[in-house]
């Protein structure tokens, strides 16, 4: 199965979400902060970036754009906020519904694959 990463620096949803995706056959890698986010996005084999769009010492829009730059990833972004930029694949607003988390997932996958 693809593997994604998953970027959100509350341990409580990161442990939900991960939990939802292992489940579902998706391997997971997580980063509870942009630091480590930013490290990991260019490890293969990730095929997914999932990430909290607002977190401390941030992973913001210009990192997102940098990352896709240097790596063709489709990337899914959780908000509070019901903004976003054309530098993510597809949002999800929290609190992020299981099955709308795998319904994106499989979507960004598959039209990963397409192009």
């Amino acid at each position: 199965m693809p593997d994604i990463l998953l970027v959100e620096d509350k341990d409580s949803l990161r442990r939900v979400l991960f939990l939802t995706l292992e489940t579902a056959g998706y391997t997971v890698t997580e980063a509870a902060d942009a630091r480590a986010a930013l490290n990991e996005i260019a490890r293969p084999p990730h095929e997914l970036l999932l990430t909290d769009l607002r977190m401390p010492n941030g992973l913001g829009l210009d990192d997102l754009h940098a990352a896709r730059a240097d790596v063709e990833v489709p990337v899914l972004v959780m908000t509070a906020f019901p903004s976003i930029d054309e530098a993510v694949h597809d949002f999800m607003q929290k609190p992020v519904d299981s099955n709308h988390l795998l319904l994106l997932v499989e979507r960004a996958l598959e039209q990963a694959s397409q192009n």
